[in-house]
C-alpha cells in the first residue's frame, strides 16, 4: 500500500463509515444530494448538548405561548365579569333611587307617612349614592348623561319639595323614575350584563335588568289608573274599567315572565342555592301580585274607604315585595359573578401549574436523553483515541443500546476487528502471488469488459481485452496505469455517490451508471464490483455490462407514468382508483390534501378507513353500485374534514389482464353548501326581522322588500317592487329635507333619521330610517338598503311626556312652568300693544278641612270640579293653571281696564265657584278667595305680579273669604309690617323678650286651685306688650315656633322647679303645643330631654292640643301621644267643640281632659242651645273617663251653671287674670287665706 502514509490510522474507518451511510440511503431510496444552507450548517456545527438545548427552548417557547394565550383569555373573561359586577352595583344605586322617588311621591300624597325633611334627606342620600356610583362604576359605560338627568330630576324634586311639601306628587317624580329606568337600561346595555354567557346568571340578570324595572313601571301605572278609576264614578266607568283590564293583563304577563325567569334560573343552578336564597322572596312577590289581581276594582264595594285603603295597601305591599326581591336578586347576581371570577382564576392557575409541570418534565426528559446520547459518544471517542495512540486494534467500545449510536459503536468495533484481520491477511498475500498469473488468465477469458483497480487510489492494475476495446481502443494496458475506470462516470455527483456506496458496502451488484468517454456519446452500463486480492494488494474487480438499449426503454415507461400522474394531480378535485377488494390502487395529490393530513393515503389500504364511521356505509354502497352498475355517485365527508362535503362520481374500468377496478373523482362542494346555507339564513333573517327592509337599485327603483315592510306600508311585494321609492314620501317633509338626506348619503355612504312614511291607504307614520349604500368591486353604486323602525309609540310617549311636564296630573291644567311661560308671553304682547294683563290668584277656602275629614279622594274631586269651573268662567285664550295644592292662577290677557275684570269676577267666576260640589257622594260648599294684580300698575314682571296677587288673596281671606280683592299699596304696607314683626321676633328670641304669664285653674269639686296654664307674651322694647294673636301665626309660618316652643318648655320647667322649692310641688302646669311644633320629628326627644334636665316630673305637665292637630295625621298623633303618655305626660284638648274631631278617633287618643271653648261659655246664659252643647260635652267627657274644664269664665252665674252641669273645673277672669311668675305664690297664699276668686 504505497499511499497509506497520507492518512491517519482512523482514515480508513471514516471512509468506510461514509460509504456505509451512502449505501444505506441508496437502499432506503432516499435522495443522496443534500441542499446546504446557513441554518443547516449552523445546526450541524452545534454539539449534541446544544442541539438538545435548542429543542428544549423551542418546546419552552411553544408551551409559554399557548399558556399566555389561555391566561389572556381568562383575563378577558374576568374583565368581562368585573364589568358586569360594576353594572350590577350601579343598577343597585339606580334601583334605590327609584324606590326613594316612589316613597317620596307617596309621602306627598299622604303627609303623615313621612316628614318633608326625612324624605328630602332620603332623596339627597340616593343622589349622593348615584354620584358616587357614577364615579366608581360609570367609567367606560357612557352613562354620564343619563345619570346627570336623573340627578337633576331628583334635585328639582327636592327644590320643589322645599317650596311645596304637600299635595299630589307632580310630574317631576314620573320624569325622575323614567330617567332612572333609562339609566338602568343604559347600564345593562353598556356593562355586558345583557350579554351574560351563563344560564343561571343570565336569568338572574334578566330579572334584575328587565323584569323588575318593568314590574315597577306597571305597578306605578296600575296604581295611577286605579286612583283615577276610584276618583271617577267609583271605578264603575266603562272606560276606566277597560283601562284597568288592560293594565291587569300587562301585570299578569309581567308576573308570568318573572316566574318563568325565576324557574329558569333555579333549573340552571345545579347546587340549588339560588332557589334556597330567592325562593321565599319569589313566593312573597307572586303572593303580593295575586293580592292586587284579587281586588274588586269593578264592583260597588270599591266606593268604600276600607276597600280603597286595602287596594292602596296592596299596591304598596307589591312595590315593597318587588324592592326586596330585586335587591336580593342583585345580591345573588353579584355572588354568581364573583364565583365565576373565582372559577376563572382557579382555571388560570391550573393552566399555569400544568404548563410549569410540563416544562419540568420536558427539561428532565431532555437532560436524560442528552446523557444517554453523550455518554456512548464520549466512550467511542475515548477508545478511538487509545487506538490512535497505541495501534492496538484489539480494543473495543462498550455498546449500551440498539439505537443509531449503538449501531455506530458496533460498526466501530467491527472496523477494528476487520483491520486486525487485514493484518493477518497481508501475511497470506505472499502465498497468493503464485496464483496471480492464473488469475490474470481468468480475467482475460471473460467476454465482458473487466478491470482491476487498486483499492486505495483506484488506479488501473489490469484491463482485459473487451475493457481496452471499450474504454481505450487505441492504447494498451501498459499505458493505462494512471487511468481509472471510475473516471468515466458521468457527473461528479454520480461518481461521489457510487464511490461512497463502494466504501460502505464493498460488494456492488448490477449498479447502473451513466458513462462518458472522450469523443463519444454517453451510454449506460451495469457495474458489479468485488474486492479481490491482486498481486499482493487489495483491489477491486469491476465488471461492466452495457445496458443502453434497456435504459431507453425504461425511460419511456417512466415518462408515460409521470405524464399520467401529472394529469391526475392537475385535476381540481380528488382522484383514487380502487380494486375489487375496496383497496386503494392509486391516488392523486388532492386526495391527501382534502384529508387534511401530511401522510399520504397508504397504497393497498381500504378506502373505508379514510372516511368517518358514519360515512362508510355511503362509500360501501357507492363502490358496490359502481361494480354492479358500472357507475355510481355519493356525497360524503372525508375523515378529518367533517365540515367538508365531497361529491364523488365513480366508474368501472377493466385493466389489462382482466382485473376490475373503479376510478373515482370527487369535487369539494363544501363552499357551495356553506354559501347555500348562508344565503338561506340571510333570506330567513330578511323575511323574519321585525324591521322593515327595502332594497332599491341605483335609480331608486324598489327591487326587494321583506314581510315587515309589507305589514307596515300595506303594499304587497308584487305591488311595490319596480316602483320608485318616491311612492313612500309624505307631505310632512319638504324638498329641502330630501335634498339634505341625499347629500348625506352621497357624502358618507349612509344616513339615518326620522322619516314619515306614506302607506298604501294614504296614512303616514313616523319611522326611524337607516340608509346604506352598496358598491360593486369597481366602487360603483349598485343598490341602496333602507331599514325602517316604527317610532309611533315613541313619538306618542314624547308628546305625553311633554304634556305631563307642562300640565297638572290631577286637573290637566297648565302647571307652574307653563303658566310662567304664558305669563311672560302675555306681558311681552301687552307691553308692545299698550294693553293690560290681569294676574288672578285663587285659593279654595277651608279646603284642608275637606281633605282631613273626608279624605284626599274627595279633595281631588273638589279640585277637578273647581278647575273645570274656572276654565268655564274665563274667556277663550285666557290661561287657567294650578300651582299646587288648592292654589290656582288665571292670566287674563288683553284687558282694557279693571271694570272688565270685575265683570268676569262678579258674573262668571264667583257664581260658578259658589255652587255646591258633588264629590264622592258628598254635597259640599267650598268658596274661594281671589287676589288680583294688574300689569303695569301693580308690577312690570311676573314675580312682582304673582307676589302682589298672592298678597291681595290673603287680604280677601282676612275680610271674610268668598270674595275677591285688588292689590293696593296698603296691602304692601301690611306685608312689610308682617315682615317687620318676623324680623323683630327673631331678635326677640335672642334677647329673651318672650315672657310667660300663668292663669290659675279652679277645681269645682273642692273649690281649690290645682293647676296653671302658661300663656306666652312678647314684651317688645318699642311697641310694648304684643298679643300672641299677632306673632304666633307668623312664628308658625316661618318655623320660629320650634325654638320658641323649646324656650317656653325650658322656662316653664325651671319655674316649676322654683315653685317646688317654696312648697308648691302639687301645682300642675298646662302648656299649649303648636301644630308645627307637634309635627317636628324631634319634638318628643326634645320635650323629654328638657324635662329631665330641669328635674321636673312629667306628671306635673299637661300638653294642650287642638282638635285640628289631632286629626291632621291621626295615626302618627296617637303614636306620639302614647309615647309621651308612657313617660307620664298628661293631655287635654283645647277649644273642644270648635274643630273637626271624629268621635270614632276620640276614644283612641290618650286624652285626660276636655277644655270647653270660651265661645260656648259666653252665650250659655242667653242661648239654651249653647248650654245643651256644654252639658253634652261634659257627659261625653265623663263617659270617656275624662275631666272637663270650661275656659273664659268671667261671671258668677256662669260659674254656678257650670258647677250645676257637673263640670270639673273652670278657668278665666272669674278665677284670676294671667299672673307673672312672682305673683303666683302670693295669689295662691291669698286664695288659701281669704278664699278670693280674682
Amino acid at each position: 500500500m504505497p499511499e497509506s502514509g497520507r492518512y491517519p490510522p482512523l482514515a480508513p474507518f471514516m471512509l468506510s463509515l461514509k460509504f456505509d451511510v451512502i449505501h444505506e440511503q441508496v437502499i432506503k431510496g432516499e435522495p443522496i444530494e443534500m441542499m446546504p444552507s446557513r441554518i443547516t450548517g449552523f445546526i450541524s456545527n452545534l454539539s449534541v448538548a446544544k442541539k438538545l438545548l435548542l429543542i428544549y427552548l423551542l418546546d419552552l417557547s411553544a408551551v409559554i405561548f399557548i399558556t399566555t394565550i389561555l391566561i389572556h383569555e381568562k383575563y378577558l373573561a374576568i374583565d368581562f365579569s368585573r364589568k358586569e359586577i360594576a353594572g350590577n352595583h350601579y343598577i343597585a344605586a339606580a334601583r334605590e333611587s327609584v324606590f326613594a322617588l316612589i316613597e317620596s311621591a307617596d309621602a306627598r300624597r299622604e303627609e303623615h307617612r313621612q316628614p318633608v325633611a326625612a324624605r328630602q334627606d332620603e332623596l339627597k342620600r340616593v343622589t349622593g349614592a348615584l354620584v358616587e356610583a357614577e364615579e366608581r362604576y360609570g367609567r367606560g359605560l357612557h352613562t354620564g348623561q343619563f345619570q346627570h338627568e336623573l340627578v337633576h330630576a331628583i334635585r328639582t324634586i327636592i327644590t320643589e319639595d322645599e317650596i311645596n311639601a304637600s299635595g299630589e306628587p307632580r310630574a317631576l317624580h314620573a320624569e325622575a323614575i323614567t330617567a332612572a329606568m333609562q339609566l338602568i337600561a343604559r347600564i345593562g346595555d353598556q356593562s355586558n350584563l345583557i350579554l351574560d354567557p351563563d344560564l343561571d346568571s343570565y336569568y338572574t340578570m334578566s330579572l334584575v335588568l328587565l323584569r323588575f324595572p318593568e314590574m315597577v313601571s306597571l305597578l306605578l301605572d296600575h296604581g295611577e289608573r286605579t286612583q283615577e278609576s276610584m276618583a271617577s264614578a267609583g271605578a264603575r266607568n266603562k272606560h276606566s274599567r277597560l283601562g284597568l283590564l288592560v293594565m291587569e293583563g300587562k301585570l299578569a304577563a309581567a308576573q308570568k315572565a318573572i316566574d318563568s325567569d325565576f324557574n329558569a334560573a333555579f333549573r340552571n343552578d345545579p347546587s340549588g342555592r339560588l332557589k334556597e336564597r330567592l325562593g321565599q322572596s319569589h313566593a312573597r312577590l307572586i303572593s303580593s301580585l295575586q293580592r292586587i289581581a284579587a281586588q274588586p276594582y269593578g264592583t260597588k264595594s270599591v266606593e268604600t274607604a276600607t276597600t280603597r285603603f286595602r287596594i292602596r295597601q296592596a299596591h304598596r305591599d307589591a312595590l315593597l315585595s318587588v324592592h326586596a326581591c330585586w335587591k336580593e336578586s342583585s345580591q345573588e347576581l353579584d355572588l354568581l359573578l364573583n364565583n365565576r371570577i373565582d372559577s376563572y382564576f382557579r382555571r388560570m392557575w391550573l393552566h399555569l401549574g400544568t404548563a410549569c409541570l410540563l416544562l419540568g418534565l420536558i427539561l428532565l426528559s431532555v437532560f436524560y436523553i442528552a446523557r444517554r446520547i453523550v455518554a456512548p459518544i464520549r466512550e467511542l471517542a475515548t477508545v478511538a483515541g487509545a487506538v490512535q495512540m497505541t495501534n492496538d486494534y484489539s480494543l473495543r467500545a462498550k455498546k449500551e443500546g440498539n439505537d443509531e449510536i449503538g449501531e455506530l459503536v458496533s460498526c466501530f468495533n467491527s472496523m477494528l476487528e476487520r483491520l486486525n484481520n487485514d493484518r493477518i491477511t497481508q501475511q497470506e498475500l505472499v502465498a497468493a502471488a503464485r496464483a496471480s498469473d492464473a488469475q490474470r488468465a481468468l480475467f482475460e477469458s471473460i467476454p465482458l469488459p473487466l478491470t482491476v483497480t487498486s483499492l486505495s487510489g483506484h488506479s488501473l492494475r489490469h484491463a482485459n481485452g473487451p475493457a481496452l476495446e471499450l474504454f481505450m481502443p487505441d492504447q494498451t494496458a501498459a499505458g493505462l496505469e494512471s487511468w481509472s475506470p471510475f473516471d468515466v462516470i458521468a457527473g461528479e455527483n454520480q461518481r461521489e455517490t457510487f464511490l461512497s456506496l463502494l466504501v460502505e458496502e464493498k460488494n456492488i451488484d448490477e449498479y447502473e451508471l451513466l458513462l462518458r468517454l472522450p469523443g463519444a456519446p454517453c451510454f449506460w452500463s451495469q457495474v458489479s464490483v468485488r474486492p479481490v486480492s491482486y498481486q499482493g494488494e487489495q483491489a477491486l474487480l469491476t465488471l461492466f455490462t452495457p445496458i443502453n438499449l434497456r435504459k431507453h426503454l425504461e425511460e419511456g415507461v417512466r415518462n408515460e407514468k409521470a405524464f399520467s400522474q401529472a394529469a391526475l394531480d392537475s385535476l381540481p378535485g380528488i382522484f383514487f382508483m380502487l380494486g375489487s377488494d375496496f383497496r386503494i390502487l392509486s391516488t392523486n395529490r388532492n386526495f391527501d390534501r382534502f384529508r387534511e393530513t401530511t401522510s399520504p393515503g397508504s397504497p393497498f389500504s381500504s378506502i373505508e378507513l379514510h372516511f368517518p364511521p358514519d360515512q362508510r356505509e355511503k362509500i360501501r354502497s357507492m363502490v358496490q353500485g359502481g361494480f354492479r352498475r358500472g357507475a355510481a355517485e355519493a356525497e360524503v365527508s372525508l375523515q378529518g374534514s367533517s365540515s367538508r362535503e365531497i361529491y364523488l362520481l365513480t366508474s368501472r374500468l377493466f385493466l389489462l389482464g382482466g382485473e376490475d377496478c373503479l376510478i373515482t373523482v370527487g369535487i369539494d362542494i363544501s363552499a357551495r353548501r356553506r354559501a347555500e346555507a348562508t344565503l338561506e339564513l340571510w333570506g330567513r333573517v330578511f323575511e323574519c326581522t321585525s324591521e322593515s327592509i327595502m332594497i332599491t337599485d341605483a335609480a331608486q327603483r324598489i327591487v326587494s322588500v321583506n314581510q315587515a315592510f309589507c305589514a307596515t306600508t300595506g303594499y304587497r311585494a308584487e305591488e311595490i317592487i319596480g316602483q320608485s321609492s318616491l311612492a313612500l314620501r309624505s307631505d310632512v317633509h319638504d324638498g329641502i329635507y330630501f335634498r339634505q338626506l341625499w347629500r348625506g348619503i352621497r357624502k358618507r355612504g349612509s344616513w339615518q333619521g326620522e322619516f314619515w312614511c306614506r302607506h298604501k291607504n294614504g296614512e303616514v307614520s313616523p319611522q326611524w330610517m337607516v340608509v346604506n349604500t352598496v358598491h360593486d368591486r369597481q366602487g360603483t353604486v349598485t343598490n341602496y338598503i333602507a331599514l325602517f323602525t316604527d317610532i309611533s309609540a315613541q313619538k306618542s310617549q314624547e308628546q305625553r311626556i311633554q304634556h305631563i311636564a307642562h300640565h297638572d296630573a290631577l286637573t290637566n291644567l297648565p302647571n307652574r312652568l307653563l303658566c310662567m311661560e304664558r305669563l311672560i308671553l302675555a306681558l311681552q304682547q301687552a307691553h308692545r300693544n299698550g294693553r293690560h294683563v290681569a294676574v288672578i290668584f285663587i285659593d279654595l277656602d277651608h279646603f284642608k278641612n275637606i281633605n282631613d275629614s273626608l279624605g284626599h279622594h274627595v279633595g281631588d274631586c273638589v279640585l277637578v270640579t273647581a278647575a273645570n269651573r274656572l276654565s268655564m268662567g274665563v274667556r277663550d285664550g285666557d290661561t287657567v293653571s294650578r300651582l299646587g295644592g288648592d292654589e290656582f292662577v288665571i292670566i287674563l290677557a288683553d284687558i282694557e281696564d279693571s271694570h272688565q275684570i270685575e265683570e268676569i269676577m262678579k258674573h262668571r267666576l264667583l257664581p260658578l265657584m259658589r255652587q255646591p260640589y258633588d264629590a264622592g257622594g258628598y254635597e259640599l260648599h267650598c268658596s274661594c278667595s281671589i287676589g288680583i294684580s294688574i300689569f303695569p300698575e301693580d308690577g312690570l314682571d311676573k314675580d312682582t305680579l304673582l307676589r302682589n296677587a298672592d298678597t291681595a288673596m290673603y287680604r280677601a281671606k282676612e275680610v271674610g273669604r268668598n270674595n275677591y280683592h285688588f292689590y293696593t299699596e296698603e296691602l304692601n304696607s301690611r306685608a312689610m309690617q308682617r315682615l317687620s314683626i318676623e324680623t323683630s321676633l327673631r331678635k326677640g328670641i335672642e334677647r329673651n323678650e318672650l315672657l310667660l304669664h300663668y292663669q290659675p285653674k279652679l277645681d269645682l269639686h273642692t273649690g281649690k286651685p290645682y293647676g296653671l296654664e302658661a300663656l306666652l307674651r312678647w314684651q317688645h322694647p318699642d311697641h310694648g306688650m304684643i298679643s300672641p294673636m299677632e306673632f304666633i301665626p307668623i312664628a308658625e309660618e316661618t318655623g320660629l315656633i320650634i325654638p320658641i316652643g323649646k324656650q317656653v318648655i325650658r322656662n316653664a320647667c325651671r319655674q316649676l322647679s322654683r315653685w317646688s322649692s317654696v312648697g308648691m310641688s302639687h301645682i300642675c302646669l298646662s302648656l299649649n303645643v303648636s301644630a308645627v311644633q307637634f309635627r317636628d320629628r324631634r319634638f318628643v326627644e326634645d320635650l323629654v330631654q328638657l324635662v329631665r334636665e330641669e328635674g321636673v316630673s312629667p306628671h306635673r305637665i299637661e300638653l294642650e292640643l287642638t282638635e285640628t292637630m289631632l286629626m291632621e295625621d291621626a295615626v302618627r298623633t296617637i303614636r306620639v301621644m302614647e309615647t309621651l303618655k308612657d313617660e307620664g305626660f298628661l293631655f287635654s284638648i283645647d277649644d273642644f267643640g270648635t274643630g273637626y274631631s271624629s268621635l270614632n278617633y276620640l276614644h283612641r287618643f290618650p286624652i285626660d281632659c276636655l277644655k270647653i271653648d270660651r265661645s260656648f261659655i259666653r252665650g250659655m246664659l242667653e242661648r239654651p242651645a249653647d248650654l245643651a252643647i256644654i252639658k253634652a260635652i261634659i257627659g261625653l267627657g265623663h263617659t270617656l273617663d275624662m275631666q272637663v274644664i270650661a275656659e273664659g269664665v268671667e261671671k258668677e252665674d256662669e260659674y254656678r251653671a257650670l258647677r250645676a252641669a257637673g263640670c270639673d273645673g273652670i278657668q278665666g277672669y272669674f278665677v284670676a287674670r294671667p299672673l307673672t311668675p312672682e305673683q303666683v305664690p302670693e295669689w295662691l297664699l291669698a286664695r288659701e287665706m281669704g278664699g278670693q276668686t280674682a
